[in-house]
C-alpha cells in the first residue's frame, strides 16, 4: 500500500468517526449529563467544551486539516512512517472509545464507529506492513510525537473552546 493510499483511508476512517462524534455528542451529553455512573465519563465530564455542534465541527475541522498536513508531508516526502504514526494515534484514540463503550457498558459518541472500523484498521495495518519495508524505530518515534502532538492540539483546543464559540456565533 502506497503512502498516498495509506493517507486516504487514514483521512476516509478518521472523518467517518468525527462525524458520529459531530452528529450525536450534543443531544448524547443533554441526555446522559445527570447520569450518576456516567460522571467520569469524558464527554460528561467534559461538557464545557462542547457547547454547541458548530463549535464541536470547526475543533474536529482543525483536527482534519492538522491530519491532513501531516499526511501531505509524509506523502510528498514518501515517509510511509510517519502516516503509520499518525494512523497509530488514532487507533489508540479508537481503543479509548472502545475501553469507554465496555467501561460505561452503553454506546458514547464515537465509540458505534471505533467498534465497525476496528477491523478495517488491523487490515490496512496489515497490508502495510507486508507490502512495505518499514523502519519499526521510526514508527515509534512518529507514533509518539505525533500521539504528544495531538493531544496538546486537543488540549489546546478545549482551552480555547470558549474563544471559538464565541468567535463562531460572532462571524458565522
Amino acid at each position: 500500500m502506497s503512502t498516498a493510499e495509506l493517507s486516504f483511508l487514514i483521512l476516509s476512517l478518521f472523518m467517518i468517526h468525527e462525524f458520529e462524534e459531530i452528529i450525536t455528542i450534543r443531544n448524547w451529553i443533554q441526555k446522559n449529563e445527570n447520569d450518576k455512573k456516567l460522571s467520569d465519563e469524558m464527554f460528561i465530564k467534559g461538557k464545557k467544551h462542547y457547547q454547541s455542534t458548530e463549535t464541536i465541527s470547526l475543533m474536529i475541522m482543525e483536527e482534519f486539516v492538522l491530519a491532513s498536513i501531516i499526511l501531505f508531508i509524509s506523502v510528498r516526502f514518501q515517509i510511509t512512517e510517519m502516516a503509520i504514526g499518525l494512523f497509530i494515534a488514532y487507533t489508540l484514540h479508537l481503543f479509548g472509545h472502545i475501553f469507554q463503550y465496555i467501561k460505561f457498558r452503553k454506546w458514547i459518541p464515537g465509540s458505534r464507529t471505533a467498534l465497525i472500523t476496528i477491523l478495517p484498521v488491523f487490515y490496512i495495518f496489515y497490508i502495510t506492513f507486508v507490502n512495505n519495508n518499514l523502519n519499526v524505530t521510526n514508527i515509534a518515534i512518529w507514533s509518539l510525537a505525533l500521539l504528544i502532538a495531538l493531544l496538546l492540539n486537543l488540549q489546546l483546543m478545549f482551552r480555547y473552546a470558549d474563544k471559538i464559540e464565541n468567535w463562531r456565533k460572532n462571524h458565522l
